[in-house]
């Protein structure tokens, strides 16, 4: 789509589509479960291409994150008693109220002028948790804002789609952005992705819980409209019963991969992809 990551592969790839060419924040991945995200991240970051993950993530509930927010806000925000409880009684801390005083002398002017992924990462670094990785991905979040206060406003107050966490700790404003169908709701992008159309996953099947066909199918819709020019899906040799309902005539199939027989003739895929 974009003719290829450097100029070696857009000289091999880039007469080969027919139509224009993309820049990656064209692009949007979007999927049913975060959890989907992990192989996703693992394979962009491989081939090298910048991405942002879109929405409220699971690590954001850790112990480790909630302690660093809850140190920030409190500094920033000293009358917010919730968040000020919070830092001055981190779980599995004896001594936090001292450990939130010495580090309160530390931060404490320069919460406001220094940006936040090096607040975090200093911060990190005094509590041993350099290689904690929930803090690692909140620090991927903080490269995307000048400063601390407006970080943790995005936070609280920011959309599923306004919350990112970037692909690293460099920033590039042309990424791929990877988000789940709920979160995508409101959004357009001109070519969209909706990666592991298959059967447990579209509809969301949980072991003993009855799913709800009629709102996955909703979630579904939701997804495939976000396209404005191009859709692709992605399945699996256990496709989704969703696809089905689409009328043929709307679709073009290819299949790519170890199962594909060098003569066997292939065309541009909406479907048939294999993950």
């Amino acid at each position: 789509l974009v003719g290829g990551i450097d100029m070696l592969d857009s000289d091999e790839n880039g007469g080969l589509r027919e139509g224009r060419m993309r820049g990656f924040s064209d692009i949007a991945v979007l999927y049913r479960t975060h959890r989907q995200a992990e192989l996703l991240e693992a394979c962009l970051r491989r081939e090298g291409i910048p991405y942002v993950v879109a929405g409220r993530e699971d690590f954001l509930a850790q112990d480790n994150v909630r302690s660093a927010l809850y140190f920030f806000e409190a500094l920033l925000h000293p009358g917010n008693a919730f968040a000020m409880e919070r830092a001055l009684h981190p779980p599995g801390e004896e001594n936090g109220a001292e450990t939130f005083a010495l580090l309160a002398k530390k931060y404490g002017k320069k919460v406001r002028s220094q940006k936040p992924i090096r607040l975090l990462e200093e911060w990190a670094k005094d509590r041993r948790l350099e290689e904690d990785e929930g803090l690692r991905k909140l620090a991927d979040m903080a490269v995307l804002f000048p400063d601390m206060e407006a970080f943790l406003d995005n936070l609280v107050f920011g959309t599923e789609g306004e919350i990112r966490r970037n692909s690293g700790r460099k920033f590039s404003p042309d990424a791929v952005t990877l988000m789940t169908f709920h979160g995508s709701k409101g959004l357009e992008f001109p070519t969209v992705f909706l990666h592991g159309i298959r059967r447990g996953l579209v509809p969301l099947e949980l072991a003993g819980k009855e799913g709800d066909v009629e709102e996955e199918r909703r979630l579904f819709y939701v997804g495939m409209t976000r396209a404005k020019e191009e859709l692709i899906l992605t399945t699996s040799k256990m496709p989704s019963a969703f696809l089905a309902e689409i009328d043929g005539e709307c679709v073009e199939r290819e299949a790519v991969g170890k199962e594909r027989r060098e003569d066997e003739a292939v065309q541009l895929s909406l479907f048939d992809f294999l993950t």
